[in-house]
């Protein structure tokens, strides 16, 4: 039976100004001591669950191509972040993340991958693993490159302006989606 997803997204905390090289690990989430929930945000996660709808976390994490942290970390994360929602009875359905990064720093890193936001390499997966129903799932997507990404991927409803798809239309959005998922299935 299918069922519809809400994939939501791990984020760093938002600053006026990106700091310098040798800086940039501290505004990378990958300890539990660091991470801060939003207000609400484990509530939102348990309604999501209590309405049927599948919960998929989808996430770049260069942090780890640029060695600041190690895959290892990313998923003692994600281990956490379950545990602490198990608490309120909430969960969340899969995780999907990608350490790739083009200008990686650490060598195994350094690739351009389907995966990587806001490419949707990582919600097809999820599309091959879980039926999910893609025409009722959302996002919580917040600005506009994740909301396209998510928009190719899920088809789902989202208020999206022909100005932020450029001169694509909807349907031409899901007929190449589609497309690209037949032929990553076959």
């Amino acid at each position: 039976m299918l069922r519809p997803a809400h994939h939501l997204e791990l984020e760093r905390p938002r600053s006026s100004s990106w700091p310098a090289r040798e800086e940039r690990w501290r505004f990378y989430v990958f300890e539990a001591t660091k991470f801060e929930w939003k207000d609400g945000a484990r509530e939102a996660v348990k309604l999501v669950n209590d309405a049927g709808y599948f919960a998929f976390v989808v996430t770049n994490q260069s942090g780890v191509a640029r060695g600041f942290f190690e895959e290892s970390h990313v998923q003692a994360l994600h281990r956490w972040i379950a545990k602490e929602l198990a608490v309120i009875g909430a969960h969340i359905d899969a995780f999907e993340y990608c350490p790739d990064h083009p200008e990686a720093t650490v060598e195994r890193y350094r690739r351009v991958s389907d995966r990587r936001k806001p490419a949707p390499g990582m919600i097809i997966d999820l599309l091959k693993r879980f039926p999910v129903a893609t025409d009722r799932s959302t996002s919580q997507a917040t600005w506009r490159r994740p909301k396209l990404r998510a928009f190719r991927a899920y088809c789902f409803r989202m208020e999206i302006s022909k100005r932020s798809c450029g001169k694509r239309s909807p349907c031409a959005e899901r007929e190449r989606f589609n497309s690209r998922l037949a032929r990553r299935q076959s």
